[in-house]
């Protein structure tokens, strides 16, 4: 039931006038954005345009829609449907609009004016509208900073770092200090989650606002000051002169230098290997030897590739899903070295142990999922072909003998049945992974 709140602001929503002779805006309903559909409709109708709205018959977006006079376009009862997006399309022409701008980004509020200029620009009838978005339009290069809990480091860091791109965008991932209120005061743009979720989750919100503010790079660096913000232009000119997708401020290239504990470096170095490994990076040659760096320079082609990208984790392992998702797109990946000082405070909020754990479990995951030939298929094949070696051993000596242990052909029993198991896994999650590209 709506309050009289509601009620009175549709009521107002209504007697807005539009304009025919400015595009309309085509909104698609779903079951979880019903809320955010009609906050939209009211900004759009408030700014003079008409909204078209279509959806599923698994919502009451109807309900919104009629509410505050907003077009409402139906899925053909028995006809072959031509998809949200062609009903919103044809629904425009039909009544006289002299274009469309699509939204479908249930988080963000649109800009109409970018995106009547993105209509005017593309020179076609519909377009994907622009979404808000708290970073300058003037913006060219920016540094993203995730942070959670780090008030006593954030503001050096990004004094630091805006001397060197147009713009600092710091992502509070739910802390419970003055990181926000700190960062913004520093004069940083402060995108602030309600909750930890995670720095794979906060860098997901920089890849956005980075594709939203249409930038052509994002440098991204640890708001606890083990990254020295005077590299950034170094990543900056090694990613034009290179022109590449992804530049990793490494500590193990050229000049890079890091105070890291021996026990550290070890770790790095295994989980350095099993991440290019698992990317299908087999010649050392080829490998990024500082896999797990978070000083970073991405280009805008991979700003927009991961900001839609739905296979990162939204933890640490980020790291290595972010390089797996490069290599899918055959990006250029270079390094420049760097120095990472680990004598701050709390350098790493995770023990270690669970970070290494966590890392390698991601690794197998990753490969298991984009390699399933290599990593079950090759070695259940040698499984399999090990137990049915050790069993022709195991019948030779009993045909010689009389006598064979047991425990020797349970053994090679259960090698033979779980090599051929890995096996016929690995072809079946191969053959859905190509029925699914």
């Amino acid at each position: 039931m709506m309050n009289m709140s509601q009620t009175d602001t549709q009521k107002k929503a209504v007697d807005l006038p539009y304009s025919t002779d400015q595009p309309a805006v085509g909104l698609v309903a779903t079951p979880d954005n019903t809320d955010w559909l009609a906050a939209e409709i009211i900004h759009v109708r408030r700014q003079g345009h008409q909204a078209i709205v279509t959806g599923t018959a698994a919502c009451d977006w109807r309900v919104y829609a009629n509410a505050l006079d907003a077009i409402c376009v139906e899925r053909p009862y028995g006809a072959a449907d031509e998809g949200p997006v062609d009903r919103l399309v044809s629904t425009a022409r039909e009544q006289g609009y002299p274009g469309l701008l699509v939204h479908d980004e249930p988080s963000r509020r649109i800009d109409l004016d970018r995106s009547v200029d993105r209509l005017h620009e593309s020179e076609g009838y519909a377009v994907e509208a622009r979404s808000s978005s708290p970073v300058p339009d003037t913006a060219t290069v920016i540094a993203g900073i995730p942070a959670y809990d780090e008030a006593d480091t954030i503001g050096d860091v990004v004094r630091d770092v805006s001397t060197h791109v147009d713009e600092v965008v710091v992502v509070d991932d739910g802390s419970t200090d003055r990181t926000a209120e700190v960062a913004g005061g520093t004069g940083a743009t402060v995108v602030e989650h309600d909750r930890n979720r995670g720095y794979g989750a906060a860098l997901q919100t920089l890849f956005e606002q980075a594709h939203w503010a249409a930038v052509d790079a994002l440098v991204v660096l640890d708001a606890d000051s083990q990254h020295d913000p005077a590299d950034i232009p170094n990543l900056l000119e090694a990613q034009r002169a290179e022109g590449a997708e992804l530049v990793v401020g490494s500590r193990f290239v050229d000049d890079g230098t890091t105070n890291a504990p021996v026990y550290r470096r070890l770790g790095l170095s295994v989980v350095n290997v099993l991440t290019n490994v698992s990317c299908g990076a087999l010649r050392p040659a080829s490998w990024v030897r500082d896999t797990q760096s978070g000083f970073r320079a991405y280009s805008a082609t991979a700003i927009e590739s991961l900001a839609q990208a739905e296979d990162i984790d939204d933890g640490m392992s980020s790291s290595t899903d972010i390089l797996a998702h490069a290599s899918e797109r055959e990006y250029t990946v270079t390094e420049v070295g760097t120095d990472v000082d680990y004598d701050v405070e709390d350098a790493n909020s995770e023990h270690p142990l669970a970070h290494g754990f966590d890392l390698v479990r991601n690794i197998y995951q990753t490969a298991e999922e984009r390699r399933p030939l290599h990593v079950l298929g090759l070695p259940g094949a040698a499984t399999c072909f090990g137990g049915l070696w050790g069993g022709s051993i195991l019948v030779e000596r009993y045909l010689t003998t009389g006598t064979v242990p047991l425990e020797l052909v349970f053994i090679a029993v259960l090698l033979t049945i779980g090599g051929f198991l890995a096996c016929i896994s690995a072809v079946v999650f191969y053959s859905v992974g190509r029925y699914l590209e």
